[in-house]
């Protein structure tokens, strides 16, 4: 259905543009929280399929503000909360530091089941500075402010791990760091899809009556029973009133009678 006669200026929740975005948000959760349950079994948890899911939650998410640069610039500025452009900004490169950092932790759980220790550590040592310097350099919008303290946790757990893969790899495997232009990413995966919106088929139930409900010796506390259910009012579809719930049939009679 389409918005007959809008006001001039339109309330933001109704252009498509920001629906489109908040969509696109939505489904990036629904991504986060699918991760956040893979990463629950523990350590035996696949890697490989956790960086797949971060690189895709990267993506999707530097999508999000994308149907937003379409709107005008007074909207974008004026009507927009700050949060819907900063905190995907902000959740991209968390996403995508966090990518490198299970492939770090991937390299580094193989390193002494390998014949060439050296390698894996070298680029355990490599993915691990890289995720590191991506959130160390992570710059907080207005809009994103909130989300310090996710970016700061995340900061102090990897490098912790930057300062023990660094270690491993100076001292016990002297593994070369690879060229980071080299390093093929392995296929993004994103799980979450929309559902398509359907609009319902609406029955017009009318209370248009010139005479009311009746009554009469059918009537009990303002319900007409016939055979025993409640009777439609007049200026009511019968077929729309007897297939609603009967708590809902009583509401729509009480209305009717005010």
């Amino acid at each position: 259905p389409r918005w007959q006669s809008p006001p001039h200026d339109k309330p933001p929740e109704v252009f498509v543009e920001v629906l489109e975005s908040l969509s696109k948000s939505f489904l990036c959760m629904a991504q986060r929280i699918t991760i956040v349950s893979v990463l629950m079994k523990g350590d035996s948890v696949n890697k490989s399929l956790i960086v797949k899911l971060f690189l895709g939650l990267e993506e999707h998410y530097q999508g999000v503000v994308t149907p937003l640069s379409t709107l005008p610039k007074q909207v974008r500025e004026k009507d927009i909360s700050p949060t819907l452009f900063d905190e995907p900004a902000t959740f991209a490169i968390v996403a995508n530091a966090l990518a490198w950092k299970y492939m770090a932790i991937d390299a580094h759980s193989k390193i002494e089941s390998s014949d060439r220790p050296d390698i894996l550590s070298g680029k355990a040592a490599a993915f691990i500075a890289h995720s590191y310097t991506k959130l160390k350099n992570c710059k907080l919008g207005t809009g994103s402010k909130h989300l310090r303290h996710v970016v700061d946790a995340e900061i102090a757990d990897i490098g912790a791990k930057y300062t023990e893969y660094q270690t491993d790899n100076e001292k016990v495997y002297f593994g070369i760091a690879p060229d980071m232009d080299d390093v093929e990413l392995p296929q993004r995966q994103f799980l979450p899809t929309a559902v398509e919106f359907e609009m319902p088929k609406v029955d017009v139930v009318s209370f248009a009556s010139k005479s009311g409900c009746a009554n009469d010796e059918n009537s009990i506390g303002g319900a007409d029973l016939i055979k025993g259910r409640l009777k439609a009012p007049q200026g009511v579809d019968e077929k729309v009133f007897y297939a609603l719930p009967e708590d809902i049939q009583k509401e729509l009679i009480a209305q009717y009678e005010e």
